[in-house]
């Protein structure tokens, strides 16, 4: 009987065909030869998966995972977002009840291979404390402690922390994006200056954090955390001028900034929460409800940077909230996060309705948001070796 030949199939193929697995299938791969680590290694490889997974949302869906810290900010996790999505949960009643057992089959996975020393005060240790700022093609960077920062990749256990940027205050901006120009990932960070906003912008690809000269004519408010979207960071500020508020978008390209009006006249301070929705710009008033009407005020801006387009939308429910940043929906709902009461909330706009998604042993999370499994590295240049 003759020995069947294994067929020798082109390399180019080969890539194909690898392109559309997941993540982790791809690091099991990396194993089995020289040229295949090479080429799953390769950048140019990482952009075509990555590509694949956005392009096509029924492997979108398959390959969300859902980043948050627990109650306390001690320690953080991810789970696959869509699994967690698909189980069942009752409707909550008067934002109160917390369904029992949800999430239970959920596989959490422990990121504390991220900076697993424990921080200390005086030779005392202390838990850490971390906050999530951003995410972007499978990179999602937190801040720790107050004092550092870090890009992870979560579906290859990559970590990087970050040299110290040049502000680390109170009212320091922080943002997070990829410029498609420089072919880059980009770290921004803001700080107040007298009546000026001053910028520093941190490179991936150099490894350094590198001051624009110019200064911009805005006062830095509590909301630190920049959302990006259309090539720019935005932040919610106010104009040093008359003390408007008015949203400023950072351009990683050309390191410009734009105004962007905001739908409203009136300055609440510290009322109004910048996010996404969809791709969407919005802003949400989280601290003042109309109580009588059982509502808060929440607007889209349907037009990129189009005052006029700014379409008012209502909750239903009474409860402060912020919006987990875009893609994180099943069919009409849109998930949020319940800040007064730590609570993961889907929202739908059609008819009013919610309910909770609660993770089994994690009844209340601080911080939450989704990204991409992807094989973008941290290292530039990749060793492949």
């Amino acid at each position: 009987m003759m020995k069947e030949e294994n067929p020798n199939l082109p390399w180019e193929m080969i890539r194909e065909i690898f392109s559309w697995l997941p993540t982790k299938s791809l690091g099991r791969f990396r194993c089995v030869s020289k040229p295949c680590r090479s080429f799953i290694s390769d950048p140019n490889f990482a952009k075509i998966q990555l590509n694949r997974t956005i392009d096509n949302k029924h492997i979108l869906f398959q390959r969300r995972r859902l980043v948050f810290t627990n109650e306390k900010r001690h320690s953080i996790y991810s789970c696959n977002l869509d699994e967690l999505l698909n189980q069942d949960s009752r409707f909550l009643d008067d934002g109160e009840s917390i369904t029992e057992n949800i999430g239970k089959s959920v596989v959490v996975s422990n990121l504390d291979y991220v900076h697993p020393e424990q921080s200390s005060l005086d030779g005392l240790p202390l838990p850490n404390f971390w906050v999530l700022i951003s995410y972007c093609n499978g990179l999602v960077l937190f801040k720790l402690n107050g004092q550092e920062l870090y890009l992870v990749n979560p579906a290859i256990r990559e970590y990087k922390k970050l040299p110290k940027p040049p502000s680390f205050d109170t009212l320091s901006l922080f943002g997070f994006g990829f410029d498609h120009a420089s072919d880059d990932y980009k770290v921004v960070n803001g700080w107040s200056v007298k009546d000026e906003i001053e910028f520093a912008v941190y490179s991936l690809k150099t490894g350094f954090w590198r001051v624009i000269e110019r200064r911009f004519p805005y006062k830095a408010m509590f909301c630190f955390i920049g959302f990006m979207l259309n090539g720019g960071v935005h932040w919610l500020v106010k104009i040093a001028q008359d003390d408007s508020w008015v949203i400023i978008s950072f351009l990683l390209a050309e390191e410009e900034v734009r105004e962007i009006p905001v739908p409203f006249t009136s300055y609440k301070p510290l009322h109004y929460k910048l996010g996404v929705f969809g791709e969407f710009l919005c802003i949400a008033d989280w601290v003042s409800s109309h109580v009588d009407e059982q509502y808060t005020d929440f607007w889209v801006m349907k037009e990129y940077g189009v005052r006029e387009s700014w379409t008012e939308k209502r909750f239903s429910c009474f409860i402060p909230f912020s919006l987990v940043h875009a893609g994180c929906w099943k069919k009409d709902y849109v998930l949020l996060i319940c800040q007064h009461k730590k609570l993961l909330v889907m929202y739908n706009f059609s008819d009013g309705s919610s309910h909770c998604i609660n993770i089994y042993d994690f009844p209340k999370v601080s911080d939450a948001g989704f990204y991409v499994e992807s094989l973008v590295s941290l290292n530039y240049p990749r060793n492949i070796d």
